[in-house]
């Protein structure tokens, strides 16, 4: 397993913007909150450091796509890093782009994949 991975996400949450969250935030401070708790958690059981982890997010608050993030991700993936996609949103964006990447549950996601016990497997298989 790398070190190092590319979290791609979608964009910030109503609630994330209303408070002024951001992964970035989350990473500088060591206190992650909304859907950052659940992939800290999963980073961490799989003994990697949430702070020296790339996280993105795709599109603007605005709704936007990033006119930045896509041709990073490119350069990124060319250069052989680990790019995962957050959720079926960004997959289907970095598909359509042909970005190669691994698809991830999105950490937010409800259901079963909620428990932190199936996230963490889900996690590893992902990134095995």
């Amino acid at each position: 397993m790398r070190e190092i991975y590319i979290f791609v996400g979608e964009n910030r949450s109503k609630t994330a913007k209303e408070n002024g969250y951001s992964w970035q935030e989350c990473q500088r401070t060591g206190k992650p909150v909304l859907s950052a708790i659940r992939l800290f958690d999963a980073l961490s059981k799989n003994g990697l450091d949430p702070r020296a982890q790339v996280i993105f997010n795709l599109w603007n608050d605005d709704g936007s796509l990033n006119r930045f993030i896509p041709e990073i991700l490119m350069e990124l993936a060319e250069d052989g890093e680990t790019i995962i996609a957050m959720g079926q949103k960004v997959q289907a964006e970095l598909q359509r782009l042909g970005i190669e990447h691994k698809p991830l549950i999105h950490p937010a996601a409800r259901g079963k994949i909620a428990s932190k016990v199936l996230y963490r497997k889900h996690f590893r298989e992902v990134l095995d």
